[in-house]
């Protein structure tokens, strides 16, 4: 009978342990379940602050082109709006809570060069093929405790606009540029006119110095 009991509250003790065990992988599995879900909501989070970044440079630039062409290609920025509700540039990183988490915002601007021959976008910056028309950004958004995301757009200089030319201004040579038209206006002052560098006339391309 001894035998017995004794068989039977080894059994009883050997069930006991085992469902512990199936308890704590269980709560292992909700843990790790959660953590996951958790990363992916920041990232998801991240992800639509790095895209409202590029966004707000790109409104800033419609309205002031200078205002992202001119900043340094060393610093760090950020977009934000003003007391007119329309998007500016300011230096530095944008800190932002949102929930539980924080998040820091920036972005940063590269200038682009294209190939004369095809036109399309170099991969390296080449001074000598600058495209003053076009600017590389670079949004990156971290939380506290995911890693970073980072988004890049080419954000060009005129939106839904055609610069059409018809005529050339004459010009003598050594005049100043003050006759000659932005886009989009109709004529452009002669070649003769635009400081050395901004006009290239080798298969017929020109370049618009901001």
């Amino acid at each position: 009978m001894n035998s017995v009991r004794g068989m039977l509250l080894i059994e009883v003790l050997l069930a006991i342990a085992f469902m512990a065990a199936l308890v704590a992988i269980g709560t292992q599995v909700t843990l790790v379940s959660l953590s996951s879900t958790t990363a992916s909501e920041e990232k998801d989070v991240a992800h639509r602050l790095a895209r409202e970044m590029l966004e707000g440079a790109r409104l800033a630039s419609m309205s002031d082109w200078h205002s992202l062409a001119y900043v340094s290609r060393a610093g760090v920025y950020h977009a934000t709006t003003t007391a007119s509700s329309s998007w500016a540039i300011a230096g530095g990183v944008e800190s932002r809570t949102v929930g539980s988490h924080t998040y820091t915002s920036s972005f940063h601007v590269a200038s682009t060069s294209r190939d004369f021959a095809t036109h399309n976008l170099e991969e390296s910056y080449d001074a000598a093929h600058d495209d003053p028309s076009t600017l590389k950004v670079t949004a990156t958004v971290s939380s506290d405790r995911s890693g970073a995301v980072t988004l890049i757009e080419y954000i060009t200089r005129w939106h839904n606009v055609t610069c059409a030319q018809t005529e050339w201004n004459t010009l003598d040579v050594g005049a100043t540029e003050s006759a000659s038209q932005n886009c989009t206006g109709a004529s452009y002052t002669e070649t003769v006119a635009f400081p050395a560098g901004t006009v290239e006339t080798t298969g017929g391309t020109i370049l618009l110095a901001p």
